[in-house]
């Protein structure tokens, strides 16, 4: 009889064991699984190949590529970095990792969705008002990146993906771009909804030392400097009114910076730091490094000086100055003809971000008074 009592028992375990079993390894495998805990944007270049982490300066001519490195925590394990990267430096430390661009779990897949981080405005005038408003970064999509660790191909700038075409300005090169990664775990035999994400560094600490950026110097003529490359693809802004110490002042109140040190930072440039930076490589022009080469005259197809067209390479130089008011040139090179006229080609910024171009296209076409400044030797 006592028998009898325990067999609805042990068939009730064994049916409890039949459906809990699986639950519990369920369960089990889930806790068991690589998980996701911290996205970091790495990048190398050609001259150095290693993945590093936090901001990257690049010479001219040298190819970048970008990446997402993940740290993954296993139950009971210390937490290791995977990366598509054969070295691996992670806040200036270089990392053990795997070097891998799949998820370490054939049952999940790892897709990427990336960010350049941008000014929401290419450029404009400021004031005291408004400021903080222009200032603003944002994330956009860069779906040429494609949806892989490493991405596709580097990015171009998507700020100004609503403006029309330019047809009197060049393609250069150059340039500074931030970067904002999401990275999602799913699984793609039942449903697109990810398992888990996480994401990089985030614009609300834009102003992070270690914000992931890439800064690409340009390939100029000899006298033009390299780094002011660097302040192409950033938003170029003038002072509504007032001086240059007014917009040092107008900068700090809005992002905490003041104007000089956010061009140091590549987050912002105007006409006079452009200028400055192709002269001297900072954001100041130095009097003692530059001279005045005098007052000359466009009459919208020639320069003159007392009606005496400028020869190149004897009264102007790859790398000179010209100025009308606050708003700055740098000439780069003749279209052939000996003498600085309307085809050659120039680099400015004027209330939107830096451009190649041609005098023609950016001083005005009725004789305009002018200076020529060039850097002293």
């Amino acid at each position: 009889m006592a028998s009898d009592n325990r067999l609805p028992l042990v068939i009730f375990a064994v049916l409890v064991l039949l459906v809990g079993a699986p639950v519990a390894y369920r369960v089990a495998r889930e806790q068991l699984r690589p998980r996701l805990v911290e996205v970091c944007v790495v990048t190398s270049s050609g001259e150095d190949p290693t993945f590093r982490s936090g901001p990257r300066s690049v010479p001219p001519g040298h190819d970048v590529e970008v990446a997402a490195a993940l740290r993954l925590k296993r139950l009971w394990r210390r937490s290791t970095w995977l990366a598509p990267a054969p070295r691996l430096e992670i806040r200036g430390r270089e990392v053990e990792h795997v070097q891998s661009a799949i998820w370490p779990d054939t049952t999940r897949s790892v897709r990427v969705f990336w960010f350049t981080v941008e000014s929401t405005n290419v450029g404009g005038t400021l004031a005291a008002d408004n400021a903080a408003r222009r200032l603003q970064y944002r994330s956009f999509l860069a779906p040429e990146m494609g949806r892989d660790l490493l991405a596709t191909r580097y990015p171009e700038a998507h700020n100004d993906d609503h403006l029309g075409p330019q047809p009197d300005t060049t393609p250069i090169d150059a340039g500074t771009l931030r970067f904002y990664a999401r990275v999602e775990i799913f699984d793609p035999e039942r449903d697109a909804h990810p398992t888990q994400a996480a994401s990089s560094l985030g614009v609300d600490r834009l102003l992070d030392h270690d914000f992931p950026a890439v800064h690409r110097g340009g390939q100029f003529p000899e006298g033009v400097e390299p780094a002011v490359g660097e302040l192409f693809l950033l938003p170029g802004f003038e002072l509504q009114e007032g001086s240059m110490d007014d917009l040092e002042e107008v900068t700090r109140s809005a992002f905490g910076m003041g104007f000089s040190e956010l061009v140091d930072r590549r987050l912002v440039v105007s006409s006079a730091t452009f200028a400055a930076t192709a002269l001297g490589g900072t954001a100041s022009i130095d009097t003692d490094r530059v001279t005045s080469a005098g007052a000359i005259i466009f009459d919208g197809d020639v320069v003159r000086r007392q009606g005496t067209q400028l020869l190149w390479n004897e009264d102007v130089l790859p790398g000179d100055a010209i100025r009308e008011g606050g708003h700055w040139v740098i000439v780069l090179e003749d279209d052939g003809n000996g003498v600085l006229d309307s085809p050659d080609s120039i680099i400015h910024c004027w209330r939107r971000s830096p451009t190649k171009t041609t005098v023609g296209a950016v001083l005005a076409e009725s004789p305009v008074e002018l200076e020529l400044i060039r850097r002293a030797h």
